[in-house]
């Protein structure tokens, strides 16, 4: 039963027609990627009291690669732009050289967005790259943050993203994607000490999308 279930969605797939986008057009993409350059920069009262010095003297720190994976949903305006909107998922990572009042100390970052998106597309006379891509979003990014000793999460923030990509045999996409992440932290033990914290990277996704 599992096999022929199994069977009948990878024929679903396949046969899934997909042509050059036209006015009215939709699409629903599906993302896998690694965060390749994930930095944390900080600022405020928390960074200069000690509570948050990955650097000394500094509120930045790099952060561990990590894993998204997210889903987009587009409606093509016409035959080259597309808008829409999506949710994608930073699971947490660990920040690099974590101090707490100058001892050793760990943490670790990460967010959940929700997003508008807008979609140029040029289609390309290739077999393999059907088209390239240029993407814009915008939204509100949920903040997850614990340092263990000291810092929570204290506030959610804006989120935007700048990118290019590929479209390959049709439904396969590339892309490389810059992002910005705002949120705020406070100390965890009541002190009254913050820091506005921005995330940013740039990210490597790979997807499949089905248009319909």
């Amino acid at each position: 039963m599992k096999k022929s279930l199994l069977t009948l969605l990878l024929a679903v797939a396949l046969v899934t027609p997909v042509f050059a986008s036209e006015k009215g057009d939709m699409e629903i993409v599906g993302k896998l990627g690694l965060n390749l350059t994930p930095k944390v920069d900080a600022s405020g009262s928390l960074v200069d009291a000690g509570g948050f010095t990955p650097v000394e003297g500094k509120g930045d720190s790099d952060v561990n690669m990590s894993v998204l994976i997210g889903a987009e949903f587009f409606y093509y305006i016409n035959k080259n732009v597309a808008l829409g909107f999506g949710i994608n998922n930073n699971f947490n990572a660990d920040l690099k050289d974590m101090k707490d009042h100058g001892f050793d100390s760990k943490g670790e970052v990460g967010f959940t967005n929700f997003y508008f998106a807008v979609k140029p597309k040029i289609e390309l006379e290739s077999e393999i790259f059907n088209s390239v891509y240029f993407l814009g979003q915008l939204g509100y990014g949920l903040f997850r943050f614990d340092g263990h000793r000291h810092g929570e999460s204290d506030g959610n923030g804006l989120y935007w993203g700048i990118g290019a990509g590929t479209e390959i045999y049709k439904n396969f996409i590339v892309e490389l994607l810059y992002s910005a992440n705002n949120g705020s932290i406070k100390d965890k033990y009541g002190l009254g000490d913050t820091a506005d914290l921005t995330y940013t990277t740039i990210t490597l996704n790979v997807g499949y999308k089905f248009t319909f």
